[in-house]
């Protein structure tokens, strides 16, 4: 779990985007809600079930989508996963 979660953090790194987080859980900052939702929508589009996570639940300008991933998941799944948020213009 560790080693695909390092594996998501680094990819979004390499694209240029704001993720943090070494855990199970990744977020991915997109700063705004608007883009929190298109990410979202892209991704459920993509075959990924990712929810908005916007504010007040955050705070404003920390609007993001969060990722919950499991042990088993495959390598070629994350990578498929970097390539679609990568294929989403934010």
């Amino acid at each position: 779990l560790h080693r695909i979660s390092s594996l998501l953090a680094n990819e979004l790194q390499r694209y240029g985007m704001q993720g943090c987080g070494q855990s199970q859980i990744v977020p991915l900052i997109t700063g705004s809600s608007e883009s929190a939702i298109k990410l979202s929508k892209g991704l459920r589009k993509a075959g990924f079930n990712v929810l908005p996570i916007r504010t007040p639940t955050v705070p404003k300008g920390t609007e993001r989508v969060r990722f919950s991933l499991h042990a088993n998941l495959a390598e070629v799944e994350i990578m498929n996963l970097a390539n679609a948020i990568q294929n989403i213009h934010l």
